[in-house]
Formats: structure tokens, C-alpha cells, sequence
């Protein structure tokens, strides 16, 4: 059986550098130029149309 405190350790080193990872990544420019985004938003409103 493998060493707990091994375990643990790896564990944390792992979340550690995905946090790191995280962290340090650009996520706007990760997008596409092109990216669309669409709102489809219901008014029950009248008024409002």
C-alpha cells in the first residue's frame, strides 16, 4: 500500500502547479477572435418592447 504522506505530498504538489497553471494562463487570448456570444433574454414585460 502506498505511503500516505507520499500521497498527500504528490496531491499537493499536483493542485499546486494546476493552480500555478491557472494562474499564469491569458484567458481572453485563449478565445478566438471571432468568438459570437448570444443573449436570448425573455420580457413578459410590455412596456419594455
Amino acid at each position: 500500500m502506498a505511503n500516505n504522506s507520499n500521497f498527500t505530498s504528490n496531491l499537493e504538489h499536483t493542485l499546486d502547479e494546476l493552480l500555478a497553471d491557472l494562474k499564469n494562463h491569458n484567458f481572453v487570448d485563449s478565445f478566438p477572435a471571432e468568438t459570437n456570444v448570444q443573449f436570448n433574454i425573455s420580457v413578459n414585460d410590455p412596456d419594455l418592447v
